[in-house]
């Protein structure tokens, strides 16, 4: 079975959502079976765009969450 991923579309209460997620296929290449979708907007552009800025995101320095919140513990709280 091979799979990729791919941006399905689901009617939910007459309205079309498009939704980013692995797709499945069987051994003659026909999609069988989707995963959990874990990125979703009203149109395919709205898709590309988020996944676009998660690429300029991804080129950004990482951010150490150890640091981050040994920052905030720190930080001086307003009275």
């Amino acid at each position: 079975m091979s799979w990729n991923f791919r941006v399905i579309k689901l009617n939910v209460m007459g309205e079309d959502l498009y939704k980013l997620a692995e797709v499945y296929y069987d051994d003659i290449g026909k999609p069988n079976a989707w995963s959990e979708p874990f990125l979703e907007g009203l149109s395919v552009e709205e898709i590309q765009e988020v996944l676009d800025r998660c690429l300029q995101g991804a080129a950004k320095p990482v951010i150490d969450v150890v640091e981050m919140t040994e920052y905030k513990l720190h930080e001086k709280r307003p009275e």
